[in-house]
């Protein structure tokens, strides 16, 4: 499916947003956008960067022109204000028939939707709305554009919107439920808490310091325009009143705008409000990083991109009811708290709220609840939308097998996967390389999973080991959750995908998993999660047993310095790093615990656990080092020492769920 986003002009935080479109759709997204009007607002290097970023699926529209009014007649156009430049387009029929798309998205009512619309009817294509605005903030619209919205809505084929807010708003234009698919705005959450990372402790000390001196008190964070529209002035307001009682307090303002001079002065004798001017977006990390709250008075958003980029960063925040994404990202008791902008009473109780609460854990709520709204989950609603709409699903699952010379093990695999109920997924096998025949079963088996209506991908080419084919097959991978299954290992049942994806997968769920039937010589056993939550309460499961987002493993990806415990070391990160985990009661692969890497090399697995925890970085390391070869060394030596039997009944013995 070829999909065409036609938007005039974008900002830089929709770049993440349309390259994971690009990825979803297999590289068959394109951006139309006008070169023209970036030349306009005097952005024209930012062009660069959306060629550089997206290479071919960025397609300019070039046949925009502009028309300058001090240039135009004036008694013949008297109405038209002069200075003002007004873009004219044509050729954008011509634009889109070289794509041939199979589904067009426009952005707004006005710009390039009319003639996209147009395009669309002509040519039978669906074409989509990218809307934001609320009925807040299109409370004053006047009749004729409301008329003008309901004719225009009867012909798009569904509605792609921020939020609730703006939901309620087409709702109040007649447009169905049914129609609208949440999931449009989304910060640049990993640029920002990348750039938070490469902060040391040292710059974040000395950047504070610049504007809180005796650290007694809260910084509170505004970032935006220092103008009317966004409140400020009721906000510094109340600012006064709150000082009073909290004088250590600081609210730092970051930004530009026409009102910015005139506060400055007025304020200027108030050392607890500190305004910054503009800051380079590039830059803007540094102070989310420094600041305990985040706060926004406007009295007028759509959806203010701010919020989820503080929330992103970890800050508890106050924002105004008149901002459209409050109810999606702000929870009183949570991660934050709302008040009315024009009620100052409302703003010092917002404020005062603060100094009453765990920042620390809301700022994890604030993270949790932004994930839902982030890059990857706001382009996968999109995409969803529109696949669904158009009969066809999106795989959910990416089923990884990696392999090397284990043709028999492989077969196993591949006829259990073969063997699901559940075909929405795909499938991937990442072989090292193999001369035993693997790559022939590989090419039979390619027909099969075709036949039967699953993805089916393998590559056959040498690999530095197990943990990188891993990291391969997660950059390759499509769905939205990734499981490995590997040679040898098998799902429990035929049906096990079916009824584990049946049950609900919350929303903000970053690693899902369930129940893993091992195998060994002397009888078979369920473990469970209480099974696992002694020896690594971070990792309580199996790789086989959980589903991981795709992409927090391509963010994160396997540490192939480590030779069996990568997987412990992954799911450690992500613990530390607050991805929630999600347990679901069901039985998912089974595998031979008996022979495995870890299970036969109990000093490695250990001295690499030490590795995870950092302690080879500490000055007792030598001392754990031996503890480990004095507690497990000896317990090694002489088990290879017993006759089977025996070593059996130890094992056994070490693992309580297992029955004859």
């Amino acid at each position: 499916m070829k999909v065409l986003y036609c938007n005039p002009v974008f900002f830089e935080y929709r770049l993440p947003f349309y390259k994971e479109l690009v990825r979803l759709f297999e590289g068959e997204f394109y951006v139309m956008y006008s070169p023209v009007r970036y030349q306009m607002c005097r952005k024209e290097e930012f062009c660069k960067r959306i060629k550089a970023e997206l290479g071919d699926n960025a397609i300019e529209l070039t046949t925009d022109h502009v028309f300058d009014t001090n240039s135009m007649k004036w008694d013949v156009m008297p109405d038209i204000e002069k200075g003002k430049r007004i873009p004219f387009t044509h050729g954008i029929f011509k634009a889109i028939n070289k794509i041939r798309p199979d589904v067009l998205i426009t952005e707004g009512y006005f710009q390039w939707t009319p003639l996209v619309l147009l395009y669309g009817l002509i040519h039978h294509i669906p074409v989509y709305l990218g809307y934001e605005r609320t009925l807040h903030t299109e409370r004053n619209t006047g009749k004729l554009k409301t008329w003008q919205r309901k004719l225009f809505n009867k012909y798009f084929a569904g509605f792609l919107v921020n939020g609730s807010e703006t939901k309620k708003y087409l709702e109040s234009l007649g447009v169905q439920s049914s129609k609208i698919h949440i999931g449009g705005m989304s910060a640049d959450a990993s640029f920002l808490r990348k750039g938070i990372s490469s902060l040391s402790a040292k710059e974040k000390e000395v950047l504070k310091n610049k504007y809180v001196h005796d650290n007694k008190g809260l910084l509170y964070l505004f970032v935006g325009q220092i103008a009317e529209r966004k409140g400020v002035k009721f906000l510094l307001e109340a600012w006064l009143k709150h000082k009073e009682s909290n004088p250590s307090d600081i609210l730092l303002l970051v930004g530009s705008g026409n009102q910015l001079e005139e506060f400055r002065n007025c304020y200027s004798s108030c050392e607890s409000i500190v305004f910054t001017g503009r800051v380079v977006y590039a830059e803007i990390y540094k102070y989310y990083a420094i600041a305990d709250v985040f706060i926004i008075p406007t009295i007028e958003d759509n959806w203010s991109l701010v919020i989820p980029e503080a929330m992103a960063c970890g800050l508890p925040v106050a924002t105004s009811i008149y901002n459209g994404c409050y109810p999606e990202l702000v929870h009183k008791g949570e991660n934050g708290i709302t008040f009315d902008t024009f009620d100052q009473e409302s703003i010092i109780e917002a404020l005062e709220y603060f100094h009453l609460q765990n920042l620390d854990k809301m700022g994890l709520q604030s993270i949790s609840l932004e994930k839902n709204f982030d890059t990857q989950h706001c382009a996968f609603r999109v995409y969803e939308a529109i696949i669904n709409d158009n009969k066809k699903k999106k795989m959910n699952i990416t089923v990884i097998t990696v392999c090397f010379n284990s043709k028999n093990d492989l077969k196993k695999t591949l006829d259990s996967v073969f063997a699901q109920t559940y075909i929405d997924m795909e499938y991937l096998v990442i072989d090292g390389g193999s001369s035993d025949g693997s790559v022939d079963m590989l090419r039979v088996y390619e027909s099969k999973f075709k036949d039967k209506g699953i993805s089916f991908r393998f590559v056959s080419e040498e690999d530095k080991g197990t943990y990188d084919a891993m990291n391969k097959g997660a950059m390759m991978a499509k769905g939205m959750w990734i499981n490995y299954m590997n040679a040898g290992d098998t799902f429990y049942k035929d049906d096990t995908l079916a009824r584990f994806f049946s049950h609900n997968i919350e929303v903000d769920a970053g690693v899902v998993f369930g129940n893993t039937c091992q195998v060994f010589d002397f009888g078979t056993g369920i473990a469970k999660y209480e099974d696992y939550l002694k020896d690594n309460p971070v990792m309580p499961f199996c790789h086989q047993s959980c589903f991981v987002l795709t992409t927090l493993m391509q963010q994160y990806k396997f540490d192939m310095s480590y030779r069996i415990v990568a997987d412990h070391d992954l799911f450690y990160r992500l613990h530390t790093n607050g991805v929630k985990y999600q347990y679901i009661d069901e039985i998912v692969a089974s595998y031979n615990g008996q022979y495995g890497l870890s299970a036969t090399n109990p000093l490695l697995l250990r001295n690499e656990g030490l590795r995870i925890h950092h302690v080879n970085e500490k000055w007792y390391y030598p001392l754990a080092l031996l503890w480990v070869y004095m507690r497990y060394g000896w317990i090694q030596q002489f088990k290879n020492c017993m006759p089977k039997w025996m070593s059996d009944a130890w094992m056994k013995h070490k693992r309580k769920y297992i029955k004859n």
